[in-house]
């Protein structure tokens, strides 16, 4: 084999390479959300079992998640339009409430009192309410006539919220979106948690592994988890990232029995088989649904492009473009009449 054709080889296979990762980092950000996820569970229940007041981790944890965030906000989101209207700040306070504080401080109270791998059983319950509410939102089309439709659906009822749909919908702003909605948080749950427990000794975090999980658990739990959950939704559609939650449960199972001494039984083991066959009938007909909607969807890009050259500006409106990259989406101010 010459020189000439081991370097063609070589481009031919870095060429491939960059494809494949291209096109799968939707599906790679999904599977380090779910480490993360595990992470933290584990986490959790160790400082939890010690006696960390739930109220404090809670607060902590959504300052340190705000602060890891407002730099990706500041940067990568300067100079774009942000309205704070009524209907935006109703639909951050639901996310605040329902997908942080609230949730959360109900699930780590279960999480004390039992174990990881049976708290995290519950989390399974996010994909079928998400998909149930992207459908109610008409953000996903079910077509339950073609083997497309089925296959997510019966993939969804397999694998077994719904305000972060919206709130992408009235504010595509994620990084913002993010950031306020941990601070919303933090202050919800620190007017909850004041009622509950006001001493000092309850608010102090220790430098020692409680720190360690206040600090991960904000910056790779909270604050990586939800912009990268909040990117992919612009790219796949709201049902497609709590598909993988199911996963946290059998790394969860996994490291809790190696770690923790968790005892894995036969029911845990069957259910991760039925996790891996929901999840992939799910991702076969998400990819077969999004690759009917390609053409159509190249075909109008180009009558926009093309509608686009003789549009006054006298109004405008805003388009989300999506990326193959979490931190180059953009929006596009398109001028019509």
């Amino acid at each position: 084999m010459s020189h000439i054709e081991g370097e063609a080889m070589k481009a031919e296979k870095m060429r491939t390479l960059k494809e494949w990762f291209t096109s799968s980092q939707v599906l790679c950000s999904m599977l380090l959300v779910q480490i993360f996820v595990s992470g933290m569970q584990l986490l959790s229940r160790v400082i939890l079992v010690q006696g960390t007041f739930i109220g404090a981790l809670i607060v902590y944890r959504h300052l340190v998640a705000a602060i890891f965030v407002a730099p990706f906000a500041l940067y990568f989101e300067r100079g774009r339009p942000k309205k704070f209207n009524c209907k935006v700040w109703f639909w951050l306070f639901i996310n605040a409430l329902m997908g942080m504080a609230l949730a959360q401080g109900l699930f780590y109270y279960g999480l004390r009192d039992t174990s990881a791998t049976y708290s995290i059983n519950f989390l399974n319950l996010v994909p079928i309410s998400t998909f149930i509410t992207s459908i109610i939102c008409r953000m996903e089309n079910l077509k339950l006539q073609t083997w497309v439709g089925k296959a997510k659906s019966g993939g969804a009822i397999l694998c077994l919220g719904g305000a972060l749909v919206k709130l992408l919908k009235v504010f595509p702003l994620r990084y913002w979106g993010t950031m306020v909605s941990c601070i919303l948080a933090a202050i919800q749950a620190a007017i909850v948690g004041s009622f509950l427990d006001a001493s000092n000794a309850a608010w102090r975090i220790e430098l020692n592994l409680q720190l360690i999980a206040v600090l991960y658990s904000g910056a790779l739990a909270t604050a990586a988890t939800f912009c990268m959950l909040s990117w992919a939704i612009t790219i796949k559609g709201p049902s497609y990232p709590p598909m993988f939650n199911p996963l946290s449960l059998i790394f969860v199972s996994f490291s809790e029995a190696i770690l923790l001494g968790e005892p894995l039984g036969v029911g845990t083991l069957v259910g991760m088989v039925l996790i891996i066959m929901g999840l992939y009938l799910f991702l076969w007909g998400k990819k077969k649904d999004t690759q009917s909607l390609a053409q159509p969807n190249v075909a109008d890009a180009e009558g926009s492009t093309m509608m686009g050259d003789g549009l006054s500006a006298a109004q405008s409106a805003s388009t989300v473009v999506t990326s193959a990259s979490p931190t180059d989406s953009v929006v596009l101010q398109v001028e019509k009449d």
